[in-house]
């Protein structure tokens, strides 16, 4: 995406261009219009700021058009089967606040979990898959590294590690993938 402020333009190029198989994640908000949230109330008390602020009409809507089943929450994950779309927060899965107010991380939905669903779901391609796995919070993180915030990234890298680590447990049982 050559402009990040059309943000509505990037999940309806996953839908109806790219045609990705397993998308989980935040950023529920570009994927309804505004004015009509989705499964996540606009101006939560986490982050008052946001809202449903889409530009592409009901993306959710188009996205199960096209065969996606839409899940919202860790229950429904588990028990979807084929193209998956999983949305759990309005916009990212972390907030950062003000120094000294205390970081938010409480998914709906832990990055370990959607990346057992994925590998799950996407392991039934006879053909093998490509899968990307990125956290918000070390993404975040980095874009305003201090020093004194280091234990903090030191934990989102192990818990990337345990992800790495589900990957590669992966390939350890189904070897002729790699092959």
């Amino acid at each position: 995406m050559a402009d990040r402020s059309k943000q509505s333009e990037i999940p309806l190029q996953y839908s109806t261009k790219a045609k990705v198989d397993v998308l989980l994640g935040g950023g529920e908000d570009y994927w309804f219009p505004t004015g009509h949230s989705g499964a996540f109330e606009d101006e939560s008390a986490e982050d008052p700021s946001e809202n449903s602020k889409g530009t592409q009409g009901n993306l959710v809507a188009k996205a199960q058009s096209l065969g996606y089943s839409y899940v919202t929450n860790k229950s429904d994950m588990q028990k979807a089967t084929g193209k998956l779309l999983g949305l759990f927060a309005n916009e990212e899965m972390f907030q950062q606040n003000p120094e000294g107010e205390g970081d938010l991380y409480n998914p709906v939905v832990s990055l370990p979990d959607m990346t057992k669903k994925a590998i799950e779901t996407l392991s039934s391609n006879p053909n093998g898959f490509f899968l990307i796995v990125e956290e918000e919070a070390t993404d975040e993180m980095a874009h305003r590294w201090v020093l004194h915030r280091a234990s903090r990234q030191q934990g989102r890298i192990r818990r990337r590690d345990f992800r790495r680590g589900r990957a590669i447990l992966y390939r350890e049982v189904r070897p002729e993938i790699y092959n």
